[in-house]
């Protein structure tokens, strides 16, 4: 886990079952349980930046 975020890591945040996308780090820590980092967007998550409030998104893995 951990406690610092980083645009564009894609995330779960513990204990609930929710997924994060990060798409800027505002300098703040995660509190205790933290995130476990799934992954990471490999570009384009500035794009979220837009939106104000809760977005649908889609998640493919990539090889």
């Amino acid at each position: 886990m951990t406690d610092q975020t980083a645009a564009g890591n894609i995330a779960y945040w513990s204990p609930g079952s929710d997924i994060a996308i990060f798409y800027d780090h505002d300098g703040q820590s995660i509190p205790d349980p933290g995130i476990v980092v799934l992954g990471e967007i490999g570009s384009g998550a500035d794009a979220l930046k837009k939106y104000d409030g809760t977005v649908d998104v889609t998640i493919e893995v990539v090889d």
